[in-house]
């Protein structure tokens, strides 16, 4: 006999059943073609859209579905009814619109960050690396860099120091800069977001129309593809892990939390250790690169194959992506050379604290120089190396 639980749960999964199901056979989008970017809205209700009034009605009838295994077919003849009454101009004009769109993806790959880059900054601050990463929004596949090897980067000397004035900034000037970074890294992340809205119900990619993706709306798919940087975020965080690891992890909620917020300049110093070669390093390295590939590929064909826009709408869109590329990368790569920063000042405080010890007669005159000078003075000396990442604690307590 059917106990009152089983038939409460039964009678819900009917009733989602019978919600869903119809829903899933008339999955496409009904808020596409309503309006476009501002040079081509006006012909397109003018012009084109009243000589297809059967084929847009039927578009936007909810309780028309698709047929079965023809992809958006509805979207599609609305679309071949909008190209029939355009002139030669107008679809060359797209077409040269859509090659600029192609080439995007392909030339913000040459600015996002590498695997190494995204795993390094996310030592420190993970969500500033994950604005950043999306803030792009194409990652680099190649690893070319001064931080391919990054413990030879955080322990080498910079060929370029901070002004003077930098290092002994006060907490105030070290908030701003905070606030300053997450407001350009959620402006460029925010920036893609707008951007690819815009590209989405105020024009249409037609490869979402043409290719068979059973349940999915039209609309979804370019959000999707941006969506793709997250787990593309997580595997080369995870690559990096598997290649290095952090001798003192963070033990607490509020470490990470300091850490999050604190420029890296500022920060503790990092100390990264070589893991011994495993399968997993060459499987995770593999997936990474592989889903940047596929992640560049796919940003070429949606975004190449983007419909009803022109050139006066395409080259502010473009200029957006870039310049939000370029701001993030400007910033990445202020976080990581502050990062080895802190890190070579931590080295050369250790090695110096070497020196000491085979000379023991100078250590009460290093010890006075340590009581005069700064904190974060790279001329000073100390005592012992795990003096020196405690001094970097002391100091990163006393801003807080």
């Amino acid at each position: 006999m059917v106990s009152q639980r089983q038939r409460q749960f039964l009678l819900t999964a009917l009733f989602i059943l019978t919600i869903v199901r119809p829903c899933l056979a008339a999955v496409r989008s009904h808020d596409q073609f309503q309006t476009f970017l501002s040079s081509f809205d006006g012909p397109y209700h003018k012009d084109f859209l009243p000589n297809c009034t059967r084929e847009f009605n039927d578009y936007i009838n909810e309780t028309l579905p698709d047929p079965p295994n023809a992809g958006h077919n509805i979207a599609w003849l609305l679309t071949n009814c909008i190209l029939s009454q355009m002139p030669e101009v107008f679809k060359a004009e797209i077409a040269v619109s859509g090659i600029l769109l192609a080439l995007v993806p392909t030339a913000l790959a040459q600015i996002g960050p590498s695997q190494v880059e995204t795993g390094l900054l996310s030592l420190r601050r993970p969500f500033l690396a994950l604005l950043l990463e999306v803030g792009t929004p194409s990652p680099n596949p190649s690893r070319g860099n001064i931080y391919a090897t990054p413990l030879k980067a955080l322990s080498s000397p910079l060929e370029a120091q901070w002004p003077s004035f930098l290092n002994r900034a006060p907490f105030v000037l070290k908030a701003a800069l905070s606030v300053f970074e997450y407001a350009v890294a959620m402006t460029a992340t925010g920036n893609c977001v707008y951007q690819i809205y815009r590209l989405t119900y105020r024009a249409v990619s037609l490869a979402p129309i043409v290719v068979l993706l059973r349940n999915v709306p039209e609309t979804a798919v370019l959000f999707g593809w941006l969506l793709l940087l997250v787990p593309i975020h997580a595997f080369s965080v995870a690559t990096f892990l598997s290649l290095y690891r952090v001798p003192t992890p963070r033990r607490s909620l509020y470490l990470w939390l300091v850490d999050e917020v604190t420029p890296c300049c500022y920060g503790r110093p990092v100390r990264l250790v070589a893991r011994s070669k495993n399968p997993w390093q060459g499987l995770l390295f593999f997936i990474t690169t592989f889903g940047v590939c596929v992640h560049i590929m796919m940003g070429t064909v949606l975004l190449g194959s983007v419909m009803f826009v022109t050139l006066a709408d395409v080259i502010p869109v473009v200029e957006s992506f870039v310049g939000c590329a370029l701001a993030s990368r400007v910033l990445l790569i202020f976080e990581l050379h502050g990062m080895r920063m802190a890190s070579a000042m931590a080295t050369e405080l250790r090695s110096n604290s070497n020196i000491e010890q085979d000379f023991p007669a100078q250590s009460s005159q290093s010890s006075r120089l340590n009581e005069q000078g700064p904190l974060l003075n790279s001329n000073s000396k100390i005592s012992g190396a795990e003096e020196v990442f405690e001094r970097f604690d002391t100091v990163q307590a006393r801003t807080l």
